[in-house]
């Protein structure tokens, strides 16, 4: 018998259970009862019955349809009450009407001394310590590929090649932060894309563009001014004022509570217990192969927005070393439960700009994050975030490839040489596969461009002008 015809499991069969009847879970539906795509209402409301979940329906707007306001969010409604109801009792569930914010806070109290939370402790220190096995492995093989010599071919890397890779990761980077100047949750762009897309908050565009023109034009008057630290200021004063002057207007959410944690030099220890863990077993050599994946990734990136450091400080890195550092800093992290550590070229420039050109800088900069971190965490998470999208429009705007920004100037204004052209066209087509299709397919895309804008350079003959005698001076 082939593998692919061997006998397979039978499905276990569903059996339904009493509406509500299950006690560990309950679904709070906050909405208007207007379906815009998916199953049918009802539908669901069948399969959520079935498996005993309650559904407690919380209506909001009108009949005839309004905009409503809640936290900082805004959104046009029209009330299905009768869908609502229908959900609610079919489920053994209660509906509530919301017409406006403050009542909506009270519907979610009401909901609050109905619905007990219980607190159940969950054994994780077997998948903290697989995440941990996969960071140090990235680090090994970081330091292998450091030794090998490898790296050292980036050097070889064409400029057309690098600048789309620089202009698509800049985009990207600014794609991620539009949402913040828009009003819009944070990533709901990447997930829902365009078309699923909330309304514009004005109010919420308008902030943004203060602080963004406030952190633009300060260094064109004076650049000793912080203007960094200036526009944030500037931009948290006028999201308070506004929201203090019309609390009716929407102006997105603050930043909220930062997640804070000690470094854990333990988080390993499950490996060497002595004890039987299935977990890891089970998922360790997919922890070392997401380790080698991440370490190949990560040295790429770095290679690459090491060269492009290089280019913008005048200066020569020894990628070698850089792949060393990193892989040795990664082990270090993974061994403290950290996270994997890479290059951020937006916030090197952004250092460089603002004069911290020294070790020194570096150190002080490495010192005030930390304080920042342990001690004014309560006042960041007061930080609204249109203020901070504002900023870092900033930032990856100056982490654009400011060659291929000149080349298009010089393309535009009618200088249409056939090599500006194809530097240009290479230039596109790196960025578009990186926003298109993500880092891996860019790296590879851009390994055959190399090669054949190699391939093409030694085809061309070396003779540019021919003169006799007779035409020499």
């Amino acid at each position: 018998m082939a593998i692919d015809q061997a006998p397979k499991a039978p499905k276990k069969e569903f059996v339904p259970v009493a509406p509500g009847s299950y006690s560990s879970a309950a679904i709070i539906l906050l909405t208007d009862g207007q379906r815009t795509t998916g199953i049918d209402t009802m539908e669901a409301t069948k399969m959520a019955a079935e498996r005993g979940v309650r559904i407690y329906t919380v209506g909001v707007g009108t009949l005839e349809g309004e905009t409503i306001g809640f936290e900082g969010w805004s959104m046009r409604v029209r009330l299905d009450e009768a869908t609502l109801k229908a959900v609610a009792t079919q489920t053994q569930a209660e509906y509530f009407y919301a017409g406006n914010a403050e009542t909506l806070k009270k519907v979610y109290e009401k909901l609050s001394s109905r619905l007990t939370s219980v607190k159940k402790e969950t054994e994780i220190s077997g998948l903290l310590a697989l995440v941990a096995a996969a960071v140090v492995s990235m680090g090994l093989f970081q330091i292998a590929l450091g030794l090998s010599g490898l790296v050292s071919f980036a050097k070889f890397v064409p400029q057309p090649v690098l600048a789309g890779f620089m202009n698509g990761v800049a985009l990207l980077a600014l794609l991620a932060v539009l949402p913040l100047l828009f009003g819009w949750p944070v990533g709901a762009l990447q997930i829902s894309g365009w078309t699923a897309m909330p309304k514009i908050q004005p109010a919420t565009v308008a902030v943004g563009l203060f602080t963004l023109a406030i952190v633009l034009g300060l260094p064109r008057l004076n650049r000793r001014l912080p203007a960094t630290l200036i526009g944030l200021l500037a931009g948290t004063g006028a999201y308070a004022a506004l929201h203090a002057m019309a609390p009716q207007a929407t102006l997105g959410p603050l930043t909220g509570t930062l997640p804070m944690s000690w470094p854990h030099a333990a988080t390993l220890a499950p490996f060497f217990d002595g004890a039987d863990n299935p977990l890891l077993q089970r998922h360790l050599g997919a922890a070392l192969a997401a380790g080698l994946v991440m370490a190949l990734i990560g040295t790429l990136e770095l290679v690459l927005n090491s060269l492009a450091m290089d280019q913008a400080c005048y200066s020569r890195t020894e990628p070698r070393r850089e792949v060393l550092a990193l892989g040795a800093a990664n082990v270090a992290s993974g061994l403290m439960g950290g996270l994997p550590l890479l290059l951020l070229r937006p916030r090197a420039l952004h250092m460089l700009q603002a004069g911290g050109r020294s070790r020194a800088g570096l150190y002080i900069c490495c010192g005030l994050f930390a304080v920042l971190g342990l001690v004014a965490a309560p006042v960041l998470s007061l930080l609204p975030q249109v203020v901070l999208g504002g900023l870092m429009v900033k930032v990856y705007f100056l982490s654009t490839d400011r060659w291929s920004i000149q080349l298009a100037a010089q393309w535009w204004r009618g200088q249409r040489e056939a090599d500006a052209q194809l530097a240009l066209g290479v230039v596109g087509l790196v960025c578009a596969i990186t926003v298109l299709l993500g880092f891996p397919a860019a790296v590879a895309a851009g390994a055959v461009l190399s090669m054949l804008l190699f391939i093409r350079s030694m085809n061309r003959s070396l003779v540019r002008t021919r003169f006799t005698g007779d035409a020499l001076p």
